[in-house]
């Protein structure tokens, strides 16, 4: 499943949320009343995210992998800090996409996996940032939010 058109990326350390047990998948999941501190957003540039999932049998069961790949604009050290808080693989992620479907990527028992990279293109008016990429594995798919 591709999800087009990805207008918000937040997060929060799992440490502040309790996510209610998943029975079923495809019902979307109510997270009001379970965060005790507030989200965060990762500003990505405007249109360069993108998410998609997909689902593998494999002797264990059926996994799913969930992608998420973005760019945040501009090279300082508060992005720096905030990646590399992100790398630590201790928040959850909701993604909103342009259509105002919510997303949830990881919860208390699985959390996603923050890559990133610095980008410095070779020309003065080249591309400079962070690309970044989120993985997860999981027994779910993507969560819906209601």
């Amino acid at each position: 499943m591709n999800i087009p058109g990805i207008a918000k990326v937040e997060f929060i350390e799992e440490r502040y949320i309790t996510i209610p047990l998943i029975s079923d998948p495809s019902i979307p999941i109510s997270l009001e009343g379970t965060t005790i501190h507030n989200w965060e957003t990762l500003e990505a540039f405007p249109g360069s995210v993108g998410l998609a999932s997909s689902g593998k049998d494999s002797k264990a069961g059926i996994y799913f992998t969930i992608n998420m790949n973005g760019f945040i604009p501009g090279i300082n050290t508060t992005s720096l800090q905030l990646l590399t808080r992100l790398f630590q693989r201790k928040h959850i992620y909701k993604v909103t996409d342009v259509n105002g479907q919510k997303y949830l990527i990881g919860n208390n028992e699985f959390r996603p996996k923050f890559e990133y990279a610095s980008g410095n293109g070779p020309a003065p008016t080249g591309k400079r940032g962070y690309s970044f990429k989120i993985t997860l594995k999981s027994p779910f798919d993507l969560l819906f939010i209601e």
